[in-house]
């Protein structure tokens, strides 16, 4: 076949993450690799030593993934996984789904193109089993109305809200291309370094500055929802949890702890109805420590040990 650009790949890498073949991580890290290089260098053989996966099954990824890419909906396209969800190839409304860039409680996102503006986003489609529930919907809306309210430069931009002809709710975002810090700091070996893991932090504050003027708690704040742009700088999205901090539009029990537990404030894990700002900053704190100790803070174990601040050596 023809020449195979970077789409090509990163649609050939989903579907082998659909079967299997390829995990989602080595996927990402080979991704980065060829971002670099011209498409005259991404051939099959430099792409089956990235991913471990022979050139012959590379070749019937790709040719699987381009059917589905050009196939109408409806005509013989594949555009539901085992579960119900959307794959590659799918479209819904002016977007056409690319490969899954991660999954949550609420949805999955992948990366998609906008065709009217010819531009990628990430596309936050809400899970099938909770497109027929009407809390799921109010979350899901709730989370691109706060996207909306927010223009700051550290926090991910909101574009748009709709749903496709199937009745599927999406959230179509600015697409960081530099993944999530989690990812940063696990190819890094685990942790980052003081002087990045401090600029991750100094970005994250921003937005928390954006966040408290605007009357919001984010309720979330760990490395995985940190994302980077082009240029490597943070910025904070996922507000699935995010709420007044007034409390005016809570939709969770009074007494229900919800977040990720080693970033969760003491009065956010015991369900206090009047978190604030200062929840957030626990969870920065937190995710600092995680990003230089390479593990989040322990839980009911004592006050947590500082990492080690000798200098690293190259291995």
């Amino acid at each position: 076949m023809s020449e195979a650009g970077l789409d090509d790949w990163r649609r050939a890498f989903a579907l082998g993450e659909e079967q299997g073949l390829i995990p989602a991580e080595v996927a990402a890290a080979a991704l980065e690799d060829l971002a670099g290089r011209p498409v005259a260098e991404l051939t099959p053989a430099l792409v089956a030593f990235l991913v471990d996966v022979p050139e012959a099954q590379l070749l019937e990824l790709l040719r699987g993934a381009a059917t589905a890419a050009t196939a109408p909906l409806g005509e013989g396209a594949q555009t539901l996984g085992a579960e119900g969800e959307l794959l590659p190839g799918a479209q819904l409304g002016d977007f056409v789904l690319g490969a899954p860039l991660g999954a949550g409680g609420m949805g999955r996102v992948y990366r998609a193109r906008q065709l009217s503006l010819a531009r990628d986003v990430a596309l936050k489609v809400l899970k099938p089993a909770l497109a027929e529930d009407l809390e799921g919907h109010r979350r899901f809306l709730r989370e691109a109305r706060t996207l909306a309210a927010l223009n700051h430069p550290r926090v991910v931009t909101c574009y748009q809200v709709g749903s496709g002809d199937d009745g599927s709710p999406y959230l179509a975002m600015e697409f960081m291309p530099g993944g999530d810090v989690a990812s940063l700091a696990k190819r890094a070996g685990g942790r980052l370094d003081e002087r990045r893991a401090l600029q991750v932090a100094c970005d994250a504050a921003e937005a928390l500055v954006a966040f408290e003027a605007a009357g919001l708690v984010h309720r979330d704040l760990k490395p995985q929802n940190l994302f980077l742009d082009e240029d490597g700088r943070a910025k904070l999205g996922d507000l699935g949890l995010a709420r007044s901090s007034a409390g005016s539009d809570r939709m969770t029990l009074t007494g229900m702890a919800v977040g990720t537990l080693p970033y969760m404030s003491p009065e956010q894990l015991e369900g206090a109805p009047d978190v604030d700002v200062r929840a957030d900053l626990y969870a920065l704190g937190a995710t600092l420590y995680t990003l230089l100790a390479g593990r989040p803070p322990r839980i009911n174990q004592g006050p947590p040990r500082l990492p080690d601040a000798s200098p690293r050596t190259a291995a």
